[in-house]
């Protein structure tokens, strides 16, 4: 009868040989984890940089491919000048009418901002928007418009939470205001166009301007009073 020779060095070996290709998957996958996790941490970084820098998140940086690689624009905003006229001595109201918006503007804006960005567009099925954004250094505010069609009014949401919240009346309709933690909000409707004011580290006097800008309609007599 013939001898059966077990070889449990073999079997040994690919146990060994099993167990490696198993930690190698292992592996990989945590290294993919751990690459997902430090390309967060580094959009979060990124954005927070051009944040904080440029008043811009990191996704509206235009991106473009160049022949030397991935070219990054981080250079300030270019200035935007709309043409004006005595009646509109900021362009707002001819822009807006681009997009059938026809509001009530400042005739008053801080002096030392300039304009950054104008952002718009139409849908005749829900609303037209347009956005002006004017920024001095770390300080900015928005004028964001929107015309509804109908009844659809959306909901306007204000800072309510340690800020200061007032009611005031401009041409007869009500606008509510919002102040506190350097941000200035206000909230305006008139003829289902809403006005909605965003200004951050502004001063609130001169917010307050434009809002009674708007309310004597170029009448600069009031200004005395701030």
């Amino acid at each position: 009868m013939d001898e059966v020779y077990y070889d449990k060095n073999r079997d040994d070996s690919k146990n060994i040989e099993k167990q490696r290709k198993i930690n190698l998957k292992l592996s990989n996958k945590i290294k993919k984890v751990i690459l997902m996790i430090v390309c967060a941490i580094l959009i979060i970084t990124v954005n927070c940089f051009t944040v904080s820098k440029f008043h811009r998140n990191a996704f509206s940086i235009a991106f473009e491919f160049i022949q030397n690689g991935l070219y990054i624009d981080l250079s300030e905003p270019e200035v935007i000048e709309l043409p004006t006229s005595q009646d509109d001595p900021f362009g707002i109201f001819a822009e807006c009418a681009k997009y059938d918006i026809y509001p009530q503007a400042p005739y008053y804006l801080p002096e030392g901002y300039v304009l950054v960005d104008v952002n718009g567009n139409i849908n005749k099925r829900w609303a037209n928007f347009v956005s002006f954004t004017y920024k001095n250094g770390k300080k900015c505010f928005t004028l964001d418009y929107t015309r509804f069609w109908g009844n659809r009014m959306d909901k306007i949401n204000i800072p309510g939470e340690h800020h200061s919240i007032s009611e005031i009346n401009i041409n007869g309709k009500p606008a509510i205001i919002s102040e506190g933690s350097k941000q200035f909000t206000m909230a305006y409707e008139d003829n289902q166009t809403t006005l909605l004011i965003v200004a951050e580290n502004v001063p609130y006097n001169e917010c307050y301007k434009m809002v009674e800008s708007i309310r004597h309609k170029g009448e600069f007599l009031w200004l005395e009073e701030f």
